[in-house]
């Protein structure tokens, strides 16, 4: 069960984090979703091909399904170095096949990624895993899926 948004990495047991003030319109930010820096809005969940993106962290005293804003709003990024690996918000129909190249899309969901579009991440989802039985299909938009990052 993907219960953290942080599940490890290759050289560190603990992650970078950031913290930033949320002041732009969007009502609802889950952890796990992909967001770039904005000078406006503290974040957006755009994300460009050569953007640098982070994750977001769950609250501090909160769990992984619980909304991120709120009136002035702090929210925690993860700053996801090659290797890591992490629970992320999907886009629907993301296939569950381990090693599948995945995009972030404009509502900083991890989606399959076509021939033409950036690859952020990979799904990361072993056939000796006991995520084969914790997560099955099909995947509906902001499902946590369990991704390791480029």
């Amino acid at each position: 069960m993907l219960n953290k948004i942080y599940r490890g990495g290759v050289h560190r047991t603990t992650p970078e984090t950031l913290e930033v003030n949320y002041s732009g319109s969007v009502s609802v930010i889950l952890p796990g979703a992909a967001a770039a820096l904005s000078q406006s809005d503290g974040i957006t969940g755009v994300v460009g091909a050569n953007t640098f993106f982070y994750i977001i962290g769950e609250q501090l005293h909160g769990g992984v399904d619980e909304n991120q804003v709120g009136t002035g709003s702090s929210i925690r990024l993860y700053t996801p170095r090659s290797g890591d690996l992490y629970a992320a918000r999907a886009a629907a129909g993301v296939p569950l096949v381990d090693d599948t190249p995945l995009t972030i899309n404009a509502a900083g969901q991890f989606a399959a990624a076509g021939a033409d579009d950036p690859v952020h991440a990979y799904l990361d989802y072993p056939s000796n895993s006991s995520l084969q039985s914790d997560l099955t299909g099909p995947v509906v938009a902001n499902q946590l899926i369990p991704i390791k990052i480029k």
